[in-house]
């Protein structure tokens, strides 16, 4: 009788000590017999910003399985908790719950009686959640001339979700942590300045905005690219030489007004409509291979980060004024210069003024004195030479070629279609650009001359 007392009176301790120690306040069960059931919070008014915890106490012999059951603006689950001892005290998280007004009851079915606390009333708050944006610009203005976009963000709260939010579309950004998300990818973005918002939204599903703004520089392409024509970079010499300050003023002249500097293949590329080029696109050739272009255009490409195209006299290097092998070797090796041919030996003309009674007539032409046999033998024969030699001696595909003086007619064309060039530049039509399906063997390029000045270098 004493020890049943004593368990009697431990049990009875337990439960005022429970409720007086914490003070907490005790909602009596609905009862059904004599057991009695507890449910209660840490507060007076309980209210909670992170996560839900709510605590339940069993009188008697009332152990079991149960259920949290939840009332209020917002649905929340039933929550299982198992009691195994009448004096645990059994705790359930509820981690995520919209922010609002709810009241829970516990509910513990045994020996065929349902047992219901009565409710406790709780308040779930949450602070809005904050956003630290960044953006490859750091603080400067977010500007690209792709539509391609990456945004990271720093949350001051454990997000569920984010969102990038851009002409009513909403796409969802990577979770990297619970406070750190990404997103990289495409925006359909207007030409100029645009603003994204980026929505996160907490545990308690209250939602937080930021926004960036994006000056999309929209890409305007060219309809026509003009092919300037250069010959030699020196001091004192004839209307051919440009000077090192006039190629320089060129240069910068170009390079301030946003010019692209762009190869041959890109030109054949365009001309055949398989690409697009920005709107100021130019492309820079010299012919001959003269020493200036080693001396001082170099140096002076190099400097404006240009690229240029070369194309080469193999039978005039090493000869006075003209490039030595090892500078033609230093140019290859540069990736400033494109090479290109200009035929072997047949940068020059024969005279028939004084036997046929006619003008003078390139070499690359078909001359009077010999058979249509002959001609085709000594201009493929040149042509393939001056291509191979190159070819060879630097391992990669010479597939541009220049008329020497711009002279050509249906017969030339042939033969450099037949040697295997993809392309040739002239001097001698009037069109001056290329657009789009142009001859591509008939490229026409406009003479820089001696006292060009910059602003009349397309004229």
């Amino acid at each position: 009788m004493n020890k049943k007392v004593s368990r009697y009176f431990a049990k009875l301790l337990v439960c005022i000590l429970s409720v007086f120690v914490v003070s907490l306040p005790i909602i009596k069960l609905t009862e059904s017999s004599c057991h009695r059931l507890y449910i209660f919070s840490y507060q007076e008014e309980p209210e909670f910003t992170d996560s839900l915890r709510l605590n339940t106490i069993c009188s008697d012999q009332l152990t079991g399985d149960g259920w949290l059951i939840f009332e209020g603006e917002n649905y929340i689950a039933p929550k299982r908790v198992q009691i195994f001892n009448p004096e645990d005290i059994i705790q359930a998280e509820i981690l995520t719950a919209h922010a609002g007004n709810y009241s829970a009851k516990l509910m513990i079915y045994k020996e065929g009686k349902t047992f219901f606390s009565d409710p406790v009333v709780f308040n779930i708050t949450s602070e809005v959640p904050t956003f630290e944006v960044i953006l490859p610009s750091g603080n400067e203005l977010y500007k690209v001339k792709k539509p391609e976009v990456f945004v990271s963000i720093k949350s001051s709260q454990p997000l569920i979700e984010a969102s990038i939010v851009f002409n009513n579309n909403k796409i969802s950004m990577e979770c990297i942590t619970e406070k750190e998300w990404n997103y990289s990818g495409i925006l359909k973005l207007e030409d100029g300045q645009n603003k994204v918002l980026i929505e996160g939204i907490n545990n308690h599903h209250v939602k937080g905005i930021a926004a960036f703004e994006i000056l999309y520089q929209k890409p305007k392409y060219t309809k026509r690219i003009p092919v300037i024509g250069y010959h030699d970079i020196g001091l004192n010499g004839n209307d051919w030489m440009v000077t090192p300050q006039e190629f320089e003023n060129h240069l910068q002249y170009l390079t301030k007004n946003g010019y692209y500097f762009c190869t041959p293949k890109e030109v054949l590329m365009f001309s055949n409509n398989w690409i697009r080029l920005p709107e100021n696109s130019v492309l820079i050739t010299f012919d001959d291979a003269c020493s200036g272009v080693f001396t001082y255009a170099l140096p002076l490409l190099k400097k404006y980060n240009a690229k240029a195209t070369l194309f080469v006299v193999n039978s005039f290097l090493e000869t006075k004024g003209y490039l030595t092998w090892e500078e033609l070797d230093a140019i290859n090796s540069s990736n400033v210069f494109t090479l290109g041919s200009h035929s072997y030996a047949l940068h020059g003309w024969v005279d028939y003024s004084m036997i046929f009674g006619g003008g003078m007539t390139p070499k690359l032409f078909h001359l009077h004195e010999e058979t249509w046999d002959e001609y085709l033998i000594r201009v493929k024969g040149d042509l393939l030479k001056s291509k191979e030699e190159l070819e060879l001696r630097y391992g990669k595909e010479i597939n541009f070629f220049a008329y020497p003086f711009g002279a050509y007619d249906k017969e030339t064309i042939k033969r450099v279609k037949e040697t295997g060039f993809s392309g040739a530049f002239t001097f001698n039509r009037s069109e001056h650009y290329i657009y789009r399906w142009s001859n591509c063997y008939a490229f026409d390029r406009i003479p820089v001359l001696k006292g060009t000045k910059a602003i009349n270098l397309f004229d």
